[in-house]
């Protein structure tokens, strides 16, 4: 929280963090819609959905929601490869690429794969190409999120979530792209960690892509 900030109707935007952490903070929201118009707030959080799914109450129609995402491609050129990013955004039809400009495209999205598109990795590849920190921020990032799963689900829950969690990077990564149940434990079945896959997806922390 800041303190000794005077807070300027239609000025000063509230940002209220973490806001899932908190149910009285989000039903805040409906009064603050319809009592003082004049000051605007915005509550953030992680695992936002899957909060908002266990709510008993909550401020319908009085919000508006905006999800955020991993930078993509085209963003992260615009911090490592100006150059490139006008190229692309010059390209008016299909026709080959000249190798010059293909290596040097395809040098950079091996770079933002590594970087899994997150703002803080991306921006130290980007500036630095410092793998190693690079790996080390993504390490954090996974970290955080295996400490969010014990905040948002059931003790009971918590192993069949990180055994699917762990499990995706190493499945996504073979040439067989699908993804199956007995491979994320020996004699694992659908329907032992169908919600477990069900309840990532729901976080936004997985995207089910289907041909």
């Amino acid at each position: 929280m800041v303190v000794g900030f005077k807070i300027e109707p239609k000025q000063t935007l509230i940002i209220l963090d973490e806001i899932q952490e908190c149910k009285e903070a989000l039903n805040s929201l409906k009064y603050f819609e319809e009592s003082d118009s004049a000051y605007h707030i915005v509550g953030a959080g992680s695992l936002l959905g899957v909060t908002l799914g266990n709510q008993a109450s909550f401020p319908v129609g009085k919000e508006d929601f905006l999800e955020m995402y991993p930078l993509t491609f085209l963003e992260f050129l615009e911090e490592k490869d100006v150059e490139m990013e006008r190229y692309i955004y010059s390209i008016s039809e299909l026709s080959p690429i000249p190798d010059f400009f293909f290596n040097r495209i395809l040098e950079n999205f091996r770079l933002y794969s590594l970087s899994g598109g997150m703002p803080e990795p991306a921006r130290e590849m980007a500036e630095t190409g410092d793998l190693k920190r690079v790996e080390e921020l993504l390490a954090n990032i996974n970290l955080s999120y295996q400490l969010d799963f014990s905040k948002h689900v059931a003790a009971k829950d918590i192993q069949k979530i990180s055994y699917i969690w762990d499990s995706i990077p190493s499945q996504l990564g073979k040439e067989n792209k699908k993804f199956l149940f007995q491979v994320v434990k020996p004699g694992a079945r659908a329907r032992e960690f169908e919600d477990a896959l069900v309840w990532l997806i729901q976080a936004g922390l997985v995207y089910k892509v289907s041909e």
